[in-house]
């Protein structure tokens, strides 16, 4: 009976080799991965945020006004991310990308959403709407999507489950 068959290395054949072959593959892997961080490859979903505090203060004081400028909020931006055009609604292409957000029924006419376990409000160029409407805006034309953690005050009744703010693009974009 041949054990060292079993533990990785057959009869003729130089164990070490193995060994240091692993060890290669090994550091090779860890030198793409630290790669990959440093050029903003790694992770995925989190690069389409806005971190940039000029990019954000710019788009803030393009698109929003007193009560949505500002704030602790996350902040897309789908105009800027050629990948974006391939998603069919804004409720596809938010979902997976902020902390907290679920959303479900994104195939249906009225798509669920939760924000932190509570229905969120809803708001279009500042002004509120429901969900299906928002469901029927076509990603190409959104400009900026702001999302405010709960609660969100500038809505009727708190918005205990936050706010989704979209913004349009406007006629000379």
């Amino acid at each position: 009976f041949n054990t060292s068959r079993f533990s990785g290395c057959y009869l003729f054949r130089d164990c070490s080799q193995d060994r240091e072959q692993k060890k290669e593959v090994a550091m090779w892997k860890f030198l793409f991965l630290v790669a990959g961080l440093g050029f903003g490859w790694i992770p995925l979903q989190a690069q389409n945020l806005i971190y940039n505090r000029q990019e954000r203060d710019r788009l803030d004081r393009q698109y929003t006004s007193a009560l949505f400028r500002g704030g602790d909020a996350y902040m897309l931006a789908p105009a800027d991310e050629p990948a974006s055009a391939s998603y069919f609604s804004i409720f596809a292409y938010l979902q997976g990308r902020v902390p907290g957000l679920s959303i479900g029924n994104v195939f249906g006419m009225v798509p669920w959403v939760r924000f932190r376990y509570a229905r969120p409000a809803f708001f279009l160029d500042e002004m509120p709407v429901d969900a299906a409407l928002l469901n029927d805006i076509p990603i190409q034309d959104v400009a900026l999507i702001k999302i405010f953690r709960p609660p969100f005050l500038g809505a009727p009744g708190n918005a205990l489950g936050g706010a989704i703010a979209v913004y349009t693009r406007q006629g000379d974009e």
